[in-house]
């Protein structure tokens, strides 16, 4: 299964909803490399941000990692985005905390979000004291369709799913590629009770591809 080990080089990029889940013992945190203002131009509006930004590299693939750094602005650019994913026909099941946008470009080089370059969406939905997750990945009509094996429960958004599922379900070939994550005001209220979260099993699929089970002893 050496192909799908996750590089230790992966930072947490919040402290409960991308809690550290690497092997080989380095540490999962450091300070960003920028700390910059981002645009996202969807819908022909836009939306400007203060983000931190980790320049990584995963699995010998050049990577950025990109959270937000203002909460008070945070709930206004969830919304916005939400509003975003339900432009796209994305719908909910349950309430809706955290969304994490697989992006198509390292977001330090412009700075800017735009719609065709969003080619993934993760959603963390809340229901009772489970996190679900969800992923949406963009087919050739430019549509998102749901990836249904990767519907799971998680105890918490760790950076090792989402590499998991940029690098296995969104691209294929993941360099040059970033990963922003926005969460709610909601995610901060299921933080202060984490440990009711904690209980789930850490999971990522419904079960193994078949691809990479066949590919497991390269």
């Amino acid at each position: 299964m050496s192909k799908i080990i996750f590089s230790a080089l992966v930072v947490i990029t919040a402290a409960f909803f991308t809690a550290c889940n690497t092997e080989g013992g380095q540490s999962c945190s450091r300070e960003p490399d920028i700390i910059d203002e981002v645009t996202f131009n969807l819908m022909d509006e836009s939306f400007k941000a203060d983000f931190r930004i980790w320049k990584l590299e995963i699995n010998e693939n050049y990577r950025e990692s990109a959270l937000g750094q203002n909460q008070k602005l945070y709930e206004n650019l969830f919304q916005f985005v939400k509003k975003y994913c339900i432009s796209k026909n994305i719908t909910f099941e349950n309430q809706l905390m955290a969304v994490v946008l697989y992006y198509d470009l390292p977001l330090s080089e412009s700075l800017c979000v735009n719609d065709e370059h969003i080619k993934g969406i993760s959603l963390y939905e809340v229901r009772w004291y489970r996190i679900i997750h969800r992923l949406y990945v963009r087919n050739e009509r430019a549509d998102f369709v749901e990836e249904e094996n990767v519907k799971v429960a998680v105890p918490y958004i760790t950076a090792n799913h989402i590499n998991f599922y940029l690098e296995n379900y969104v691209f294929t070939a993941s360099r040059n590629k970033s990963d922003i994550v926005i969460w709610s005001d909601l995610a901060m209220k299921v933080e202060k009770n984490s440990w009711r979260y904690s209980l789930t099993p850490m999971r990522f699929e419904v079960k193994p591809k078949k691809d990479r089970i066949m590919n497991s002893d390269e």
